[in-house]
């Protein structure tokens, strides 16, 4: 396919309203967003993943307060805005610094994202992130304080997702806490799995039955075969941290079953990509028809963790003479 055609592929795509399931709040924020914040010396364009990763640590130490906070939050989702997303899913870690509890922090990133969704037009959702890398003990902290929040707060709060670093901590220490999270507080599950290769902890993480997986990129041909929960797949991002050549070698793409995947940003400011510029990497390479692509933009409501009627909702006003149940499937 010609650049010109690529051109206007991804201009096709970006006129189509879509959902995102896998972004990470720090991790999608912006240059602008990052200027106004004071950050400097970071490399603004075409970065290595190890230059990806020093970024994460000066986004990290630049939000401290809660104006930061709200500052990103706000810009996020004014960003997705931009690119026709229409539901958002954001995922974090509970902070506390010198300057703001976890309590603090998650009430303004309810409040930032509340407002911001209304403002943009933008359906958004929260994940609580819980960090492998930590305690499992801070974990269910991070429970304790979802618990104890206000009404309004709490509200936007609709599932946990476990992640961080996979090479630290065992999946087994997060079984009580996830339990905890589905059953205590009613929230649903997306657990990072198969970032490294650990045939062991991929078996436990599909035995405990997420929701969802996100990037699922080493599972065993075995246990794939059985079926998987509903994928996340981050294509530019896994593209930088497996090191590929090009999408086709992607270990998820093509899948079996189009139903069963989603796609995702993940990181959307730091690799320097948007939902549109994923999607249509994916409708190029796999050479999906201008139906096809019309599906995969509008299939994540399938998974998304909102309220049923807040989807439908949703549905209903962005394809007013459509319904959810006679949309056909890729």
């Amino acid at each position: 396919m010609s650049s010109s055609k690529v051109q206007d592929l991804e201009a096709f795509v970006r006129t189509l309203p879509k959902a995102e399931l896998h972004a990470h709040l720090h991790g999608s924020v912006r240059e602008d967003t990052l200027r106004a914040l004071g950050c400097t010396g970071f490399v603004a364009q075409g970065r290595t993943l190890e230059e990806c990763f020093a970024l994460f640590a000066t986004i990290h130490d630049a939000v401290q307060d809660v104006n930061a906070v709200r500052r990103v939050a706000e810009d996020v989702v004014r960003d997705f805005a931009q690119d026709n997303v229409r539901y958002l899913e954001l995922r974090s870690t509970p902070r506390a610094t010198a300057h703001m509890t976890k309590h603090e922090y998650l009430v303004t990133v309810a409040d930032a994202v509340r407002t911001a969704g209304a403002k943009h037009d933008v359906l958004v959702r929260l994940l609580v992130s819980l960090d492998r890398a930590r305690d499992p003990s801070d974990a269910n902290d991070s429970l304790d304080v979802v618990k104890a929040l206000p009404a309004h707060a709490k509200a936007m709060i609709v599932g946990v997702d476990l992640s961080g670093n996979p090479t630290k901590g065992r999946f087994a220490d997060f079984v009580p806490a996830l339990t905890r999270a589905r059953s205590e507080l009613g929230l649903k599950v997306t657990i990072h799995c198969g970032e490294v290769h650990d045939d062991n902890e991929v078996a436990e993480i599909l035995a405990f039955a997420p929701d969802r997986l996100g990037h699922a990129l080493h599972v065993p041909a075995s246990l794939r075969a059985k079926g998987l929960p509903v994928v996340e797949c981050c294509p530019t991002s896994n593209i930088k941290t497996l090191a590929l050549d090009a999408l086709h070698e992607h270990p998820v793409l093509p899948p079996v079953d189009w139903a069963h995947l989603v796609v995702c940003t993940d990181d959307a400011g730091v690799f320097e990509t948007s939902l549109t510029k994923e999607m249509t990497m994916v409708a190029h390479e796999f050479r999906l028809s201008r139906d096809q692509i019309a599906q995969l933009t509008r299939a994540p409501l399938r998974h998304a963790f909102a309220h049923p009627k807040d989807i439908r909702s949703l549905e209903m006003r962005l394809w007013p003479s459509q319904t959810s149940s006679s949309s056909s499937r890729l």
